[in-house]
């Protein structure tokens, strides 16, 4: 006899499997058929076993990817005359437990020129 919550589960009953966070499939809805097996009520079959979800590869141009101490969590590091961007953006990233990145920043081109000739606070001199 299967038991949801202590409750008996019977013919046409529904049970929700969640996953623990970070494991996926996130949810799947079985429902208890006439012979007494639960089938996955989505695309039929048998209960999908809870894995770790992954976010895939992790891809910022003109920069290092370094990872950090859970192998979830990694730091964008710029490329020498590259900057973060947006500028107060952080260079960590994670992945998240649905599968997805949290912001990812990019590393833009740094014109460390440019920003010489336009600060109030320098003058530049042409010859």
């Amino acid at each position: 006899m299967l038991q949801s919550h202590g409750r008996e589960v019977r013919y046409m009953d529904r049970v929700i499997v969640k996953c623990n966070s970070g494991f996926g499939p996130i949810e799947q809805i079985l429902e208890c058929k006439l012979n007494g097996v639960l089938e996955v009520m989505e695309g039929g079959g048998r209960l999908a076993p809870c894995g770790p979800i992954e976010c895939g590869e992790l891809y910022t141009p003109n920069s290092q990817i370094l990872s950090l101490r859970n192998p979830n969590e990694f730091y964008i590091e710029c490329n020498p005359g590259f900057v973060i961007f947006p500028f107060d953006a952080s260079p960590e990233v994670q992945c998240t437990s649905n599968g997805t990145y949290s912001t990812v920043p990019q590393c833009l081109d740094y014109n460390e020129c440019e920003e010489v000739i336009s600060s109030p606070a320098k003058q530049a001199v042409w010859l």
